[in-house]
């Protein structure tokens, strides 16, 4: 039930000592005590020992060249782009984040779980008949970043889960049922930490009748 490492006077250990009683040894290792001088010990640390450095996330870790987007997230065949949908020149930030606009657009999401972050404007939308999807080409540099369409009031109609870093940009594409209510396409945070995403382009596509079905 319990795993336990103890230090302890040899006497307090089995096969007469209180530990020993309640515990059965799996490995032992004997040794004694020397007095040291805690100053010099704590500078030897600080010359020799390299700082811990806890990763925050799997992707942190090195070597970790991610594991591709899910068949669901990726465009359909024969998508064909409605123009006029979506302006990604009037991208904004919001709640605190920050937009780079030179070179490209580099957003720093805010810290909070799902923090909205950046606002893409969405116009005609009404003009969309039947499904589509929201794409967008992506490249997340740290964190997890996500999006999705919202109408009025910041409701979201669908989103993503997270977009985990990448070497490349991705292009991720996010299926809306009814997009005839979305106002924007919002930009959000996916962990603890601030995110941080470079967007390069942003769009509305749409299949022929029956292409959906030859993806």
């Amino acid at each position: 039930m319990w795993l336990v490492t103890v230090l302890a006077p040899r006497a307090d250990m089995a096969p007469d000592g209180s530990v020993g009683r309640g515990c059965r040894a799996i490995t032992r290792i004997r040794g004694k005590f020397m007095a040291d001088d805690r100053r010099a010990l704590v500078e030897w640390a600080r010359r020799n020992d390299a700082p811990i450095h806890f990763y925050r996330d799997l992707d942190e870790m090195p070597g970790y060249r991610g594991v591709g987007l899910p068949p669901e997230a990726t465009p359909p065949a024969g998508a064909v782009r409605v123009e006029s949908i979506v302006d990604l020149k009037g991208i904004d930030a919001i709640n605190g984040a920050r937009l780079e606009r030179s070179p490209g657009l580099r957003l720093t999401t805010v810290r909070a779980p799902g923090g909205f972050s950046a606002v893409i404007p969405v116009h005609n939308a009404e003009t969309i008949a039947g499904p589509c999807w929201v794409v967008l080409t992506i490249r997340v540099t740290g964190g997890r970043v996500g999006f999705g369409a919202a109408a009025d009031g910041g409701r979201l109609i669908a989103h993503t889960q997270g977009i985990a870093p990448s070497p490349e940009p991705q292009t991720v594409a996010l299926k809306v049922p009814d997009f005839r209510a979305a106002r924007n396409i919002i930009v959000f945070n996916q962990q603890l930490y601030a995110g941080q995403a470079d967007i390069l382009d942003a769009a509305v596509v749409v299949t022929q009748p029956g292409a959906e079905g030859r993806h």
